[in-house]
């Protein structure tokens, strides 16, 4: 039986975090916008967009790299939820209406510019070129994680997170708050590094979130760029685990 003197709390082991979360994470939530195109174009080009079987030129669509990976979780009856910041804009709406329908749970902040949206151009080969407007993603800072998302992190037993729309810097915060409540945590590299330093933050910031990674799952181009002395995957694989 615990008792109080003086008015003060008995101490005693503290409470144990409630894990109700197999999976959370943060980065891209995106309205992707399909267009159909007989080749993707170059610089300077001009051409048509062909219409779906079924549909006009223009096909809308959820995704983003996150939200992808909670709804496929979300399928195989895992418990997730996603968190970072959005708008109360259409674009946003029909999201939140999406991660509503897949049982993902969801802390966002609704103050962000705009929510996020893709154009996307895919070829005759099923090849293809993304536009993205990170838009609220690109403006949730580690402020942001510290002071509205520890809790939520702190509920899950691992967290997922990118290098494509989240500033470097917050993909970081997001780690260490994950880290620090004994999470394992997973980083997509789904863009160029060259393009995330020249966008998302440094290369030192970058170097950072890939050494904090303990899963680390880059693109076939991404993981080239950092050792382009090598040719076959398996050696860079090996090479990207020792350097991170």
């Amino acid at each position: 039986m615990s008792t109080r003197r003086n008015g003060k709390k008995p101490v005693g082991k503290a409470e144990a975090p409630v894990r109700d979360l197999d999976l959370v994470g943060i980065g891209s939530m995106v309205v992707d916008r399909m267009h159909r195109t007989r080749r993707v174009l170059s610089a300077n080009e001009k051409g048509l967009l062909e219409s779906a079987p079924g549909a006009g030129p223009v096909q809308s669509c959820i995704g983003g790299l996150m939200l992808n990976q909670l709804g496929w979780a979300a399928l195989f009856g895992l418990e997730v939820g996603i968190f970072g910041r959005q708008a109360d804009d259409e674009a946003g709406r029909r999201l939140r209406r999406a991660m509503a329908r897949a049982g993902i749970r969801a802390q966002l902040d609704l103050s962000g510019s705009a929510s996020s949206i893709a154009e996307i151009f895919v070829d005759g080969a099923g090849e293809r070129a993304i536009y993205m407007a990170a838009a609220a993603t690109s403006e949730t800072r580690p402020e942001h994680l510290r002071r509205d998302h520890a809790d939520f992190i702190a509920r899950a037993r691992r967290l997922s997170t990118e290098v494509s729309q989240l500033p470097l810097d917050t993909t970081l915060a997001a780690l260490e708050l994950a880290h620090a409540a004994g999470l394992e945590t997973v980083v997509d590299l789904d863009v160029l590094p060259s393009d995330a330093v020249a966008t998302l933050g440094s290369r030192k910031q970058l170097d950072a979130v890939l050494a904090a990674a303990d899963l680390l799952k880059p693109t076939a181009a991404a993981v080239r760029e950092l050792f382009p002395e090598e040719k076959e995957l398996a050696p860079l694989a090996r090479r990207l685990r020792e350097r991170y």
